[in-house]
């Protein structure tokens, strides 16, 4: 308990690599289901907790409420009068999180409450103060994971010696706290994995300023950027995979999209922009692959030579169904444009489709042209500035509301090291009032 308890003091990389490579595989099974952000049932509540921690340490139930309402939480109140009173240890307790959770903390759910009151006197007396925060943390319902589940991912990747994607599916599906599923979220590679690896996205670079740079405009296929969420859709094996560009494992934030995904041929992939339209969220899909066979190993280049006639299948059989009008999937529309100047109207007018510009790409290269429109400008007063590790580099801007200024939002990120300090000068030459630290 005393090494989960450094580690939620510490939520960094090395903290948690330290402890799954320490830890006895019963606590890694309990860490690794409370850090992916499940909780055990509420087991006491706040009038019991009031009175357990008064008969605990002698103090009337008067004084323990006055402290809350100095301390403002009851987890936090409970373990400084308990630590006071000498109740908790002074050194770090020998109890696992282990036991903690199976003999301790899930059977308070069922027992009376002259059980729960003897078992919560048991547990306080072995453990520190540290200890006791994070154990009344879990007993009242309010333990939250400090770790992102990208950055537990990465971690028990490492531990496991796969790659980051295969951790990230298995971490959907071995999530109980029992230790043949920890084994297996931490096993070696093998073929299963492969269903959940996502395909290289391709890379998008900004347009440079001659668009005829890159030949005739008939060599390229053009279609709407709509600047949002990157996704790809795979069907492996009668299962459906929904990866974002970030390497996001998200089949579940969008089960209308997965679902319709069990639908395709397995060995295709989608790849395309989550889009908002009335009715819900559509994939709108930029490009079709379909490597041959099931293994995520293929050449990138192997795929995009499939994208043509991957879209012609699609179109010509799956898409065109009346009864497939309802999908949460459409393919995206190509358009068609004789010079770079007629390309260049159409970006212009994006904006008046929500659209941020235009997407350029070629059957078989790894990478596209996003061309977009040129960006808004408003004069605005820089009216605030947030130190972050010693430069003023986060900015509030306002603009005036006949006397009066109003904020209309905050900005800094694609300045220069230099642009930043030339800022900060400015900042702490000027500034009228100081708030916060």
């Amino acid at each position: 308990m005393n090494c989960f308890t450094q580690l939620i003091g510490q939520p960094d990389e090395p903290t948690l690599l330290s402890y799954f490579r320490t830890a006895s595989s019963d606590d890694a099974v309990w860490a690794v289901w409370l850090l992916l952000g499940n909780r055990p049932r509420r087991s006491v509540s706040t009038v019991e907790l009031k009175d357990f921690v008064a008969d605990e340490t002698g103090f009337p139930v008067w004084l323990v409420e006055e402290s809350h309402r100095a301390a403002s939480d009851w987890g936090e109140t409970a373990a400084l009068l308990l630590d006071t009173a000498g109740v908790c240890r002074t050194d770090p307790g020998a109890l696992s999180l282990d036991i903690l959770m199976r003999e301790r903390l899930m059977p308070l759910v069922d027992a009376a409450q002259t059980a729960r009151r003897k078992l919560l006197g048991e547990t306080w007396r072995e453990l520190s103060l540290n200890e006791c925060r994070v154990f009344h943390k879990l007993l009242n319902g309010s333990f939250r994971s400090v770790f992102a589940p990208k950055l537990l991912a990465r971690s028990l990747a490492s531990i496991a010696g796969v790659e980051y994607p295969v951790m990230a599916y298995r971490m959907t599906r071995n999530v109980e706290p029992r230790l043949d599923a920890y084994q297996a979220l931490i096993a070696p590679f093998s073929e299963a994995d492969a269903i959940g690896a996502p395909c290289p996205f391709r890379d998008l670079r900004p347009m440079g300023p001659d668009p005829s740079m890159l030949g005739e405009v008939s060599d390229w296929r053009v279609e709407r950027k709509w600047g949002c969420l990157r996704v790809q859709l795979i069907k492996r094996r009668g299962e459906a995979l929904l990866w974002s560009e970030e390497e996001e494992f998200v089949t579940a934030s969008f089960p209308e999209i997965s679902g319709a995904g069990r639908c395709l041929p397995d060995g295709t992939v989608l790849i395309g922009e989550i889009v908002g339209r009335s009715g819900g969220m559509i994939l709108v899909v930029q490009e079709v692959l379909e490597p041959a066979g099931e293994c995520p190993e293929h050449v990138f280049s192997e795929w995009i030579k499939a994208l043509d006639s991957g879209r012609e299948m699609l179109q010509g059989d799956l898409f065109a169904e009346p009864q497939k009008s309802s999908w949460p999937i459409t393919l995206t529309e190509l358009l068609d444009f004789a010079t770079w100047e007629d390309v260049k109207a159409e970006v212009d007018r994006s904006r008046k489709l929500n659209a941020v510009g235009v997407l350029l790409t070629q059957s078989e290269s790894t990478h596209g042209w996003i061309w977009k429109t040129e960006p808004l400008t408003v004069k605005a007063i820089l009216i605030a500035a947030q130190s972050q590790e010693g430069m003023y580099a986060d900015y509030t801007f306002g603009v005036w509301d006949e006397k009066e200024l109003v904020s209309i939002g905050k900005g800094g990120l694609g300045l220069t090291g230099e642009e930043i300090s030339e800022i900060d000068a400015f900042v702490r030459d000027n500034t009228i009032q100081n708030r916060g630290p």
